[in-house]
């Protein structure tokens, strides 16, 4: 009993603020604006945390200096329990026209063709900064253009 006693005026001024805010429609216009404020912003929020390496992904134009199948250990003994994405896993290194060479690693089938010295077009997606072991790395380069020479602005000048 001592409860329902309790609510009783937290109740009253509930109702005395909705009172004042539907009197006033320029107090309810203020207070729908923030509730739709509010759900944008958290909607944003998740959505850039749920499609984070999308919305931060990188393209990379440069001179492929590396492009290996990863073969682990399982993989070289006599029984191949192998699947798909292990039998296309890549590793991929490309620099770009600052000398800087970036790498990922890919399960994409198109970087079978790729051959060190030409020129391609990737995106690399990042892992998010909240998976800690991985964080500044990228994943799954997705191979965009292959060109046998690079235009003369995407390669790097040696440096003497």
């Amino acid at each position: 009993m001592k409860q329902i006693y309790s609510l009783v005026p937290r109740l009253k001024i509930f109702f005395a603020f909705k009172s004042c805010v539907m009197s006033n429609p320029l107090m309810s216009k203020k207070i729908w604006f923030l509730i739709a404020f509010v759900f944008l912003f958290l909607g944003s929020l998740v959505l850039s945390i749920v499609y984070y390496p999308f919305v931060f992904s990188r393209t990379v134009l440069g001179e492929v200096v590396g492009v290996e199948r990863v073969l682990q250990g399982n993989m070289l003994v006599g029984t191949d329990l192998r699947t798909q994405s292990q039998v296309f896993s890549f590793a991929v290194a490309i620099q770009d026209k600052h000398g800087e060479i970036v790498t990922a690693s890919s399960e994409d089938r198109q970087w079978a063709v790729v051959r060190k010295g030409q020129c391609a077009e990737a995106k690399y997606y990042p892992y998010p900064p909240w998976n800690l072991e991985k964080s500044g790395t990228y994943h799954d380069a997705r191979l965009i253009k292959l060109l046998n020479q690079c235009p003369s602005s995407a390669t790097s000048q040696p440096t003497h």
